[in-house]
């Protein structure tokens, strides 16, 4: 389905959800997270310095942040979706992680706790807009990678 600019975004139904769904899905879109205290990993901001101006002078503040995203996206991985499901992306979370720890430096990468989440319908619920988040995230983070290689190959 191609969307024009004309395309009236709120005329386009989402997939049917159980009741379950719906509701945790509705909690989480007024920042609720479904009754658990499971927090989405925040977006990367302007604030957080990762323009290509801020990049052409210190990179390590939105190294810093991109380490605690992927930290952050990994164990939601982990705890929200099934061993066996993801497995290669969650690997390879995992070694960009070790990547951005080796060109960064060990910044801290503390995200919030995350409880438990025991409930099966609550981690159905979690799964899909954890993963629309870490599309987005990987967006950015794919263009201050792209962005701090082209000045490395400048410096040389």
């Amino acid at each position: 389905m191609h969307l024009h600019r004309s395309t009236n975004l709120s005329a386009i139904s989402p997939l049917p959800l159980s009741t379950s769904q719906y509701a945790a899905a509705t909690q989480l879109n007024k920042g609720q997270e479904a009754n658990t205290s499971v927090s989405l990993p925040q977006r990367i901001e302007c604030s957080d310095k990762c323009d290509p101006d801020s990049l052409d002078n210190n990179k390590m503040g939105c190294l810093g942040k991109i380490q605690q995203g992927l930290h952050h996206y990994h164990e939601l991985l982990v705890r929200v979706f099934p061993p066996t499901s993801n497995t290669e992306l969650k690997n390879t979370l995992y070694k960009l992680l070790q990547l951005v720890s080796k060109v960064g430096g060990n910044m801290e990468s503390s995200s919030p706790d995350l409880p438990p989440i025991s409930a099966e319908w609550q981690k159905q619920a979690l799964q899909d807009p954890i993963l629309l988040r870490l599309q987005s995230f990987a967006v950015v983070v794919a263009r201050v990678i792209s962005h701090c290689a082209a000045l490395a190959r400048n410096a040389n």
